[in-house]
Order: C-alpha cells, then sequence, then structure tokens
C-alpha cells in the first residue's frame, strides 16, 4: 500500500511540476513578445516622428 501511494505522490509532484513548469515558460514568452512589440512600436513612432520632423523643417 506504501508504495502505491508514494507512487501517486510522486505523480501529483510531477504532473504538478510540469505545471508550472508549463505556465512559467508561458508567461515569458508572452512578456518576451509584448516587451518586442512594445519596444518596435516605439522604434516606429520615433522614427515617424522623426522623419515628420525633417520633412517640416
Amino acid at each position: 500500500m506504501m508504495q502505491v501511494y508514494t507512487l501517486m505522490w510522486v505523480y501529483t509532484l510531477m504532473r504538478v511540476y510540469t505545471l508550472i513548469r508549463v505556465y512559467t515558460l508561458i508567461q515569458l514568452y508572452t512578456l518576451i513578445q509584448v516587451y518586442t512589440l512594445m519596444q518596435v512600436y516605439t522604434l516606429m513612432q520615433v522614427y515617424t516622428l522623426i522623419h515628420w520632423y525633417i520633412y517640416w523643417f
């Protein structure tokens, strides 16, 4: 009976660990994507502003 209990416990731990890892990876990936998009957007804005500034003055 102890062996079955230990196996169940190990299995549960593994599952929880895997879930946490997957969740963390997804969050990291999303954060990186959002950060990259924000940077690209900011760069484009700055570029456009500079372009307009040069164009008008």
